[in-house]
C-alpha cells in the first residue's frame, strides 16, 4: 500500500514597491546574474513596505489607492553607489526625502509592515544591484553602474507583487497602483 504524499507548505512573501523601469536598462543584465529576485522575475525596484501583507481587504486596497494616487509622481535621482557589508551592493537615491513621505502615509494603513527592507540595519531607500554573489563580480557591476550615473527615475507607478522566498521561485505582479491619477 502506498502512503499519502507529505504535505508541503509554500511560504509566501509579499513586497509594496516602486516600479524603476527608468533604472531597468542599465540594470537588467547584472541583477540577473547577481541579484536572485531578477531571476524570480521581480523588475528593477525599490522596496517601500517588505515583507508587506499577503492579505489585503478591499478596504485596505482602496485605502491604499487613495493614498498613492493623492501623493503623485515625482523623481528620484541616482548619482552614486553604496554598500551594505561587502556582500550587497545599491543605489541609494540622492534625496529620499519623497520616499519617506511615502511610506510614512502608507504606513498609517499598515503599520506592522517595515519600511524599505527586512532587516532592520538595511531599513534604507534603496534600489539593489547584486547581493550575496563574489565579492568581484559585485565590484565590476558597481563599477559598471557607475559609468552610467546619473539616472533620473520617473516615479509613476507602486507594485504588489508575492512569491516564494527570494531565489526559490517565480514571483508575480498582483496589483498596480498610480501614482497621481
Amino acid at each position: 500500500m502506498q502512503s499519502a504524499p507529505e504535505p508541503y507548505v509554500v511560504l509566501r512573501q509579499s513586497a509594496l514597491m516602486l516600479k524603476c523601469s527608468d533604472l531597468e536598462p542599465v540594470l537588467h543584465d547584472l541583477r540577473l546574474r547577481l541579484d536572485p529576485s531578477a531571476a524570480d522575475g521581480v523588475p528593477v525596484h525599490l522596496n517601500l513596505l517588505y515583507p508587506f501583507t499577503t492579505r489585503l481587504t478591499f478596504e485596505q486596497d482602496d485605502e491604499l489607492n487613495a493614498v498613492v494616487r493623492e501623493f503623485g509622481r515625482f523623481q528620484l535621482e541616482f548619482k552614486e553607489t553604496a554598500w551594505f557589508g561587502t556582500n550587497s551592493v545599491y543605489l541609494p537615491p540622492t534625496d529620499p526625502t519623497v520616499l519617506t513621505n511615502l511610506v510614512t502615509r502608507i504606513q498609517e494603513i499598515f503599520p506592522e509592515s517595515p519600511a524599505f527592507a527586512a532587516v532592520p540595519e538595511r531599513a534604507v531607500p534603496h534600489v539593489t544591484i547584486g547581493k550575496r554573489a563574489p565579492l568581484d563580480d559585485l565590484r565590476a557591476a558597481e563599477a559598471e553602474v557607475l559609468q552610467q550615473l546619473p539616472v533620473v527615475q520617473r516615479c509613476t507607478t507602486v507594485e504588489l507583487w508575492s512569491g516564494p522566498p527570494p531565489g526559490t521561485g517565480p514571483w508575480r505582479r498582483h496589483r498596480t497602483f498610480a501614482l497621481g491619477e
